[in-house]
């Protein structure tokens, strides 16, 4: 019978502890390098609806409308991104940073503001949706796809906010108490309709076509 020695067994055993050690901390670099990328572009757009702001505080005037217009898309699509983002690394990585949802959910709160303005400027075709959820609610993740369907059913003109009600954001507890949020998931539309509890898209859509 053949012997394999001890000092083999060992090396083996070194090396696979290495390769497993060495897996998880490029793994983690990774991710750590995902949430300071998301860090970077929240900055980013920040910096825009700044920008965007200056300009209404110089010149409310409609002839600015078409700037106001373009820079906000871009800044929703910037804002849909890092959201996509920042539920990839929470649901598939199981990364949590507290800080960087802070400021995720002052950034949509900043471009629902902002939204408003130029609404109330320019006009606009389009409905704000305020979206509180809980990520210890399950009927959540169902509704947020219900919210993708009815925005693609109205012809993209719903501008989605969302915030999560279960987090420890100061501005998300102010949210709650202006609006009455106190279960998930809930649903405001333009500030005339709350939906409590789960709804399908077509109810949505029929509440924003109102």
């Amino acid at each position: 019978m053949r012997k394999i020695s001890l000092p083999l067994y060992v090396a083996a055993f070194l090396i696979t502890t290495f390769i497993f050690a060495a897996g998880i901390y490029i793994g983690i670099m990774i991710e750590q390098e995902a949430a300071k990328g998301i860090h970077s572009s929240i900055e980013e757009s920040v910096q825009r609806i700044a920008d965007i702001e200056l300009l209404l505080f110089l010149e409310d005037s409609p002839s600015f409308c078409p700037v106001y217009e373009k820079e906000l898309e871009r800044v929703f699509e910037e804002a849909n991104v890092l959201g996509q983002e920042l539920e990839y690394l929470e649901v598939q990585k199981q990364v949590y940073d507290p800080e960087l949802k802070n400021k995720y959910f002052a950034l949509e709160l900043r471009n629902y503001l902002i939204a408003k303005k130029v609404r109330e400027i320019c006009g606009g075709n389009f409905s704000l949706v305020l979206y509180f959820y809980s990520s210890e609610c399950d009927e959540c993740i169902q509704e947020g796809k219900e919210l993708t369907k009815a925005r693609e059913m109205s012809g993209w003109r719903m501008k989605i906010f969302s915030f999560d009600g279960s987090s420890k954001s100061s501005i998300v507890d102010a949210l709650k108490k202006e609006y009455g949020i106190s279960s998930y998931p809930s649903i405001i539309i333009d500030e005339k309709y709350r939906l409590v509890g789960f709804r399908k898209a077509e109810e949505i859509v029929e509440k924003v076509e109102g």
